[in-house]
């Protein structure tokens, strides 16, 4: 039987994360939402940890990166909305159900956004609430709009605060499969040169900081920052869609 929801999680040697992660998306059975792993190549055994577990496996043959491993999950999920976990984040399950009802009572709108929920570190403990001190920060109902980027105002771009209808892929084209780990960035500026998308003030996911993060280096408050070459890739999609920001920094940092 087809998923109200699928939640897609890339999973590329994600050690001890991948499970709680995978369980997380379990705890919200009663939204209809389904668990698809793809296993983006991984060589720590991670994924045998989820054999117990009802989630949908889908393997690639090696390691093809974020981009690839987020287009195979929309081509395997069957859910009617379609959204995203980083294999060592976690869902959480208050802000699945709003989002998708939202959805539901608003046929034309092609995705849906929520807030980031706190940050957690590798054992899961909480460094940082975040979810009420961004919801004070913003005016409600909050519309995101490629002329407010441009307009040097900020929202995060991270994949997993959004929730889409499947078509939506159809329409803004797949994840771009060159783009490393900014291929969240680039979608969500595609998406917006054709739609608006509406933030609700929901939960959303747990940011997982850790030493093995692929974007940031640096986990200490006031050290945390992008990697080099992921800098210069998040530039490279800015330029291309018109967007000037005055500083390019990890929306994690003011919570810090």
């Amino acid at each position: 039987m087809a998923a109200r929801v699928s939640v897609v999680i890339p999973a590329f040697n994600c050690g001890p994360f991948l499970r709680p992660a995978a369980l997380s998306v379990l705890a919200c059975a009663k939204d209809g939402a389904e668990a698809v792993v793809v296993d983006d190549g991984s060589t720590d055994g991670s994924v045998a940890a989820l054999a117990d577990l009802p989630v949908r496996v889908v393997r690639q043959p090696r390691n093809l990166g974020l981009g690839a491993a987020r287009n195979a999950g929309v081509r395997a999920a069957s859910g009617a909305f379609v959204t995203f976990l980083d294999g060592d984040d976690l869902l959480t399950a208050s802000g699945l159900g709003p989002r998708a009802e939202f959805l539901e009572k608003n046929p034309r709108a092609w995705g849906v956004g929520g807030l980031p929920t706190a940050l957690i570190d590798e054992r899961g403990e909480r460094i940082a609430e975040v979810f009420e001190r961004m919801k004070a920060r913003l005016s409600f109902p909050l519309s995101l709009t490629l002329d407010r980027y441009r307009s040097g105002e900020f929202f995060p771009v991270q994949c997993s605060l959004y929730l889409h209808r499947r078509e939506t892929f159809a329409r803004v084209g797949p994840y771009d499969e060159t783009r490393g780990a900014v291929e969240d960035c680039d979608f969500h500026f595609r998406l917006l040169e054709k739609a608006a998308m509406t933030v609700l003030p929901v939960p959303s996911f747990e940011r997982r900081l850790h030493a093995a993060n692929l974007s940031m280096a640096g986990l200490r408050p006031g050290e945390l920052a992008f990697k080099p070459e992921v800098f210069a890739a998040i530039r490279r999609v800015n330029e291309r869609h018109g967007l000037k920001p005055a500083t390019v920094a990890p929306w994690e940092l003011d919570y810090l």
